[in-house]
């Protein structure tokens, strides 16, 4: 599995006010995506380190969401978020990895792809919130400028979206 880590893209200076708001917008929608799924990554490392570690993963699962039921179908259920989520292409298939296998190298295996889709995710998140940090810098910086833009900006889309 590669890790191919892109450095946050350099914030346009040239972007207009509604237009960096609009950026600032959807990097916190990606920021929280990034997060949410850094988070079931984490659950589920939880899970299966501790079926590594000969812990009763019974009460750990019931915590992270509900008891895992080897061979039913409940064993097959995905955790999904209600949006449109990014593709987590790094995860490589992780996702499939039986945790009720009896395998402890399959399941050792799952543990090191998993920290490495952590790894990924916790780095792309870690760029998504520098650009957004940015974003909200050159925002106060404007808005310093001239108090009045935001309000200006506000108007403007509501009297767009209302047609």
């Amino acid at each position: 599995m590669s890790l191919d880590l892109q450095p946050p893209a350099a914030l346009p200076t040239a972007l207009s006010l509604d237009e960096l708001l609009d950026r600032r917008s959807g990097l916190r929608v990606h920021e929280e995506q990034l997060s949410y799924w850094r988070r079931v990554v984490q659950g589920r490392l939880d899970l299966l380190q501790a079926r590594l570690d000969g812990t009763d993963t019974e009460a750990l699962a019931d915590v992270l969401g509900g008891a895992e039921r080897c061979g039913t179908r409940l064993q097959h259920s995905a955790v999904r978020h209600v949006e449109p989520m990014l593709e987590l292409a790094t995860a490589d298939r992780a996702w499939e990895i039986a945790s009720c296998s009896d395998d402890s190298a399959a399941v050792r295996h799952a543990v090191q792809r998993l920290r490495a889709a952590e790894q990924w995710l916790s780095a792309q998140r870690a760029s998504a919130l520098a650009e957004l940090d940015a974003a909200t810098a050159q925002l106060a910086r404007r808005l310093s400028d001239d108090p009045g833009a935001y309000l200006r900006s506000v108007e403007r889309r509501s009297v767009a979206s209302t047609g």
